[in-house]
Formats: structure tokens, C-alpha cells, sequence
């Protein structure tokens, strides 16, 4: 009876010191589609804040540094679109293949509407 208490203990301690979002999946392939508005993403290391985007894959992103510069970015189907959870909550979206940007003087060409 010691014995099967000493273990069941031992299991529970084990058990209970687990991290519960390791039993949620960390990282899955989304559509385009799948991204919202306010999204966090990460490109090349830099992050960035979707503003606005495309079911064709075009998004206005935000930066996250101090001058909050805007850009806009195109993607294509070879893109793969990556989303990272912690548990059930969505930390921020990666696109793997992705080979730039468009902005500085591209963006004065294009007009923004309110």
C-alpha cells in the first residue's frame, strides 16, 4: 500500500509539472485566409503587425519599431505560412520562403485611403 502511494505521487508530481500547452500543437501551416487583422508576424527576424491584407496574399504590415513604418508585402503560393500557439492562443505567423519586401520610395506610388 506505501508503495502504490509512493508512486501514484510520483505520477502525480510528474504529471502536474508538465507543461500543459505541450499537449496542444506549437506550430501548423495555415492559408491565407487564416490570418486576421492585428496578427503578429515574424519575417526574416523583424516583426511585424498586420494592418490589412488580401485573400490574393497582398498585406499592409506595420513594423514594430519605434517610427512604425508601413509596408506593403505580396506573397505567393510557394510561401508557406506558418502559425505558432502557445496552447489554444496564436503568438505570431511566420511565412518560410518569403523573399522580401516593398516599401520606402514603392509606397509613395500607392495611395492609402481612410
Amino acid at each position: 500500500m506505501g508503495l502504490t502511494l509512493i508512486f501514484l505521487g510520483v505520477f502525480l508530481i510528474t504529471i502536474y509539472s508538465l507543461d500543459t500547452d505541450s499537449f496542444y500543437k506549437k506550430e501548423r501551416t495555415i492559408k491565407v485566409n487564416d490570418v486576421n487583422v492585428g496578427d503578429l508576424l515574424s519575417i526574416k527576424g523583424a516583426n511585424y503587425k498586420v494592418k490589412a491584407y488580401t485573400g490574393s496574399g497582398v498585406f499592409e504590415v506595420e513594423a514594430d519599431t519605434f517610427n512604425k513604418e508601413t509596408y506593403i508585402i505580396k506573397i505567393d503560393d510557394s510561401v508557406k505560412i506558418k502559425e505558432h500557439r502557445s496552447g489554444k492562443r496564436r503568438l505570431y505567423i511566420t511565412f518560410e520562403g518569403f523573399d522580401g519586401t516593398v516599401g520606402a520610395d514603392y509606397l509613395e506610388k500607392i495611395k492609402f485611403t481612410k
